[in-house]
């Protein structure tokens, strides 16, 4: 986090403050293949057709073979807040 200090310092703020937060969260493998093919996590953009396509070859398989119970997808989110 530190670099990032160093980016809101130059931009004119005095103090900058990062509070992280984590989320145990469950999603069905429809759900992350639909989020995957329609790009609609940024992580997801930079990547071509052919390499998601190869990507949720895993997420498909574990789903016909266990039945399609959900999977743990926490999430990390961090708020930064600066003060001018």
């Amino acid at each position: 986090m530190r670099i990032f200090e160093s980016y809101f310092k130059k931009a004119g703020f005095s103090e900058t403050r990062f509070y992280e937060y984590s989320l145990e969260r469950y999603q069905s493998v429809e759900e992350l293949v639909d989020i995957a093919n329609k790009k609609l996590w940024s992580m997801f953009r930079p990547i071509s057709d052919k390499g998601l396509e190869k990507g949720v070859e895993k997420p498909w398989k574990y789903y016909h073979d266990t039945g399609g119970p959900e999977i743990r997808n926490d999430e990390l989110i961090t708020l930064v807040v600066s003060y001018k």
